[in-house]
């Protein structure tokens, strides 16, 4: 299992953050792109525009897989929305609330094999001012809280 969360940091290289104001992405704007590998953190948007829709998009060839996203206003207040994303796989143990739900064990996994996304929809323009994430793993690295 070490292998497939090395594999799934690998994928988060060249992954970004993008936020528009159109439903279909058409208008996106990356606000972080990942230069290198990674398993968890957070980034600091300096990109201070109000989008209402923000995403995390892996690159290509890969399935988009993600354990969790957190985004966070100007007042390091946690943002809440509806999640969006294109179709879903049929698993049920791998759709987009599992980016969401504050637990490192689920996972999203795109239906697509590549351009997968997910993301969220504030229902009006919002600031993000940070996003927090994490790979897919089976809790075996470290993330907040550990010491």
């Amino acid at each position: 299992m070490i292998r497939k969360a090395f594999t799934a940091a690998l994928r988060l290289k060249h992954s970004k953050f993008q936020a528009t104001h159109k439903e279909d992405f058409s208008d996106a704007v990356t606000v972080y792109s990942f230069e290198e590998y990674s398993v968890s953190g957070s980034v600091n948007v300096s990109d201070t525009t109000k989008y209402r829709y923000w995403r995390y998009i892996c690159p290509l060839p890969y399935r988009c897989n993600i354990a969790k996203l957190m985004f966070f206003g100007n007042n390091n207040q946690k943002l809440t929305g509806t999640i969006i994303g294109p179709k879903e796989r049929k698993d049920p143990n791998c759709g987009r609330s599992f980016a969401f739900d504050m637990d490192p064990l689920t996972v999203f996994s795109s239906k697509p094999l590549t351009n997968g996304w997910v993301g969220m929809d504030f229902r009006e323009p919002t600031s993000v001012k940070r996003i927090s994430y994490m790979t897919r793993n089976d809790d075996n690295n470290i993330r907040v809280g550990d010491e």
